[in-house]
């Protein structure tokens, strides 16, 4: 117990290390541990997380500079069921409002509600009164209720990253249990105001009497300084080069997604087709480079996904191959190097950034922290990012094909003091609010609030408050290098 010791702790899905048979343990991809970067480096840190059982003294997390790492022994089954069909194959498609992707499997609603109760118990076991437990995403909804009803005394911070639909969240057979486990947390962080607004909707649906958490809007973000740092280092300005070696005549075009149907992939590529059909962008004069990185592989619709993609962007290479015997789209299914990812956006003329949902899109705030004084932001107003960088982007329906091939050609044509003066105003807003912002902003509001449950307890019973602020181990202080 004593060398698992931390006052705040972090619940996701995963840690924020993955093994590979080949490297060992190594940094896990993702947005989650790219925001949350700014507030591990800052303090004793907890991490609990899932991870596959694993019977070597190597397999076994290492420790880190930041605080404990516990993972969470799931049986497959439990995990396939819980995270593949219930949070992937259902959770997911409904809080982005996409109900034709919506496959609920009752049959694995108790995989899910498993797959809770573990990572609560494990909690409580590392936890004690005072602490502050910050649960994070639609993995784990039903935690909060779980840890509260082992007794108070934590502070229960939820994070929900997606954007939030009330529709087609609120038709999932399971919604009210859902709901209620949400509830229970003492403050649910969101996106944007219509996320706010769509959480309330629902937690309005819970008996008169319930508890109900306070709702705070705060977007994750990023670290832009460390971001700048990488692009203006040696790697990534090698890598810069050789990628506008092959582009010195041309505008570049890069997009940079995983490849999910919440991303709209497909749709971005179909526009750019379009603007080619159309005149509005000239073959000869742009290259497109798109990141489309594989995952969930072994869901059959992510599979059906790829292949489709895979086609379209053949078809769309032979159809407008170039008398050079080169195609303007290039297109890798691969996960590529962070340096690779830094260093493509630093030299991009547009980053497009076309997903039908997004709950945020942190590679809209890469771009804006390291692009070029000119560098243009094509960005779907589907996208959290759009709430914070609207009046700076060329806006565009995500999931609207001749919109976003609109939005292509209003790219091209905007002038050079139009697109100065918008990173500018982007960069601006990005340092305004960085990931420390966001961290800060939620752990302070939390320690607020426990503060002041810990001020009327101790008013009830006669006596001074001695709750020990979560604060206390988190300071604004920047980030390191990623």
């Amino acid at each position: 117990m004593t060398e698992n010791r931390s006052s705040v702790w972090i619940a996701a899905n995963r840690l924020p290390v993955a093994w590979r048979e080949r490297s060992g343990w190594q940094r896990a991809p993702g947005g989650l541990v790219t925001a949350l970067d700014a507030v591990v480096r800052s303090g004793h840190i907890g991490w609990v997380g899932a991870a596959p059982t694993l019977g070597t003294d190597d397999h076994r997390p290492p420790r880190w500079n930041h605080g404990p790492l516990v993972p969470v022994r799931l049986a497959p089954a439990v995990a396939d069921g819980a995270v593949g069909a219930i949070s992937n194959g259902a959770l997911w498609p409904a809080l982005h409002g996409l109900d034709e992707w919506v496959d609920w499997k009752s049959s694995n609603w108790a995989d899910y509600v498993e797959h809770n109760r573990v990572f609560a118990e494990t909690l409580v076991g590392l936890t004690r009164p005072g602490d502050l437990v910050w649960v994070h995403d639609y993995h784990l909804l039903l935690v909060p209720q779980l840890l509260a009803e082992r007794g108070p005394g934590r502070s229960i911070v939820l994070s929900i990253h997606t954007p939030i639909d009330d529709h087609s969240f609120g038709e999932l057979p399971e919604v009210d249990a859902l709901t209620a486990g949400i509830a229970q947390a003492g403050l649910v962080g969101v996106q944007t105001d219509a996320d706010a607004g769509a959480l309330g909707r629902l937690l309005d649906r819970l008996p008169t009497g319930s508890h109900r958490p306070e709702i705070l809007v705060s977007p994750v973000s990023v670290d832009p300084d460390a971001l700048r740092r990488r692009a203006t280092g040696t790697a990534c300005r090698a890598i810069g080069r050789r990628i506008t070696s092959g582009h010195e005549h041309r505008r570049l075009i890069v997009g940079i997604d995983r490849l999910d149907y919440t991303k709209g992939v497909p749709e971005r590529l179909e526009a750019l087709d379009l603007a080619f059909r159309r005149g509005w962008l000239d073959p000869e004069r742009i290259d497109y480079v798109g990141i489309a990185q594989p995952t969930r592989t072994e869901v059959p619709a992510y599979r059906s996904l790829r292949l489709h993609t895979e086609r379209l962007v053949h078809d769309l290479r032979v159809r407008w191959l170039r008398d050079d015997g080169t195609s303007p789209i290039e297109v890798r299914f691969e996960s590529v190097p962070p340096d690779y990812l830094v260093a493509l956006l630093s030299v991009a003329d547009v980053c497009v950034v076309t997903p039908l949902r997004d709950g945020m899109n942190l590679v809209a705030k890469e771009f804006c922290a390291v692009c070029k004084d000119d560098g243009v932001l094509l960005l779907s107003r589907g996208a959290g990012a759009f709430d914070e960088f609207g009046p700076w982007v060329v806006d565009v329906d995500g999931g609207d094909i001749t919109s976003i091939a609109d939005g292509l050609r209003r790219a091209s044509t905007l002038g050079g003091a139009t697109r100065r003066g918008w990173t500018t105003a982007r960069r601006a807003r990005l340092r305004e609010w960085s990931a420390s912002d966001w961290s800060n902003h939620v752990l302070g509001r939390a320690a607020e609030l426990a503060e002041r449950s810990s001020t009327l307890t101790d008013d009830r019973r006669g006596r001074l408050p001695q709750h020990r602020s979560a604060t206390e181990t988190i300071d604004a202080s920047p980030a390191g290098e990623r």
